[in-house]
C-alpha cells in the first residue's frame, strides 16, 4: 500500500492525490495489479476524498497562515503589517496573547482599556461575536460575526502574526 498525504491547500488536490494512488497497486507478485486490490484502494481513496473535500475549507481556515476568508471585513479598519499604522482600529500585528488597548499608536476606549483583557482564542472569538456585548462601550463599530467557522479562522490567522 502506497502512503498517501493529503494536503490542505485544496480538495481537488488531495482527491487528485488520493485517485493517483489507487493506480498501480500491486499482490507483490511481479508487479502485477490485482482486480481486487486496486478496487478496495479505489473505494477507499473515493471515501477518503469525500470525506477530505467535506472538512477540507475548515481544517484550511483554522491552519493557513494566509488571510481566511471574511478578513477583508477587518482590514477596512485594522492594518496588519509589522509595526503597521493604526487606523479607524488600531494595528493587529502581535496582538494574540497580549492586553488589550496596549498597543502603542491607537487612542482606545475608555471602556476598552478598564476591561483588563488577555486577546487568547476565547477573548478574540467572544470579542469577534459580539464587541458591544463583550465591552459596552467599546469604538469598535462591527456588529458581530455568527460564523463560530469564520471566527476561529481569524483568530488563528491573528496567532500567526507574531
Amino acid at each position: 500500500m502506497k502512503f498517501v498525504a493529503i494536503t490542505h491547500y485544496s480538495p481537488l488536490i488531495g482527491m487528485f492525490t488520493l485517485t493517483l494512488a489507487s493506480c498501480g497497486g500491486t499482490d507483490g507478485n511481479d508487479g502485477q495489479a490485482t482486480a481486487s486490490g486496486d478496487a478496495e484502494i479505489s473505494q477507499s481513496n473515493v471515501q477518503l476524498g469525500a470525506q477530505a473535500s467535506k472538512n477540507i475549507d475548515k481544517t484550511h481556515l483554522a491552519t493557513s497562515s494566509k488571510e481566511p476568508r471574511g478578513f477583508g471585513q477587518c482590514k477596512v479598519c485594522h492594518s496588519v503589517e509589522i509595526d503597521g499604522p493604526a487606523g479607524v482600529g488600531p494595528n493587529l500585528h502581535g496582538i494574540f496573547g497580549k492586553s488589550a488597548a496596549d498597543k502603542k499608536g491607537y487612542n482606545y476606549s475608555p471602556a476598552l482599556k478598564k476591561a483588563k483583557i488577555n486577546w487568547g482564542r476565547s477573548e478574540l472569538d467572544a470579542f469577534l461575536e459580539s464587541p458591544g456585548k463583550m465591552v459596552p462601550g467599546t469604538k469598535m463599530a462591527f456588529a458581530g460575526l455568527n460564523d463560530p467557522d469564520r471566527r476561529s479562522a481569524i483568530v488563528e490567522y491573528l496567532k500567526t502574526l507574531q
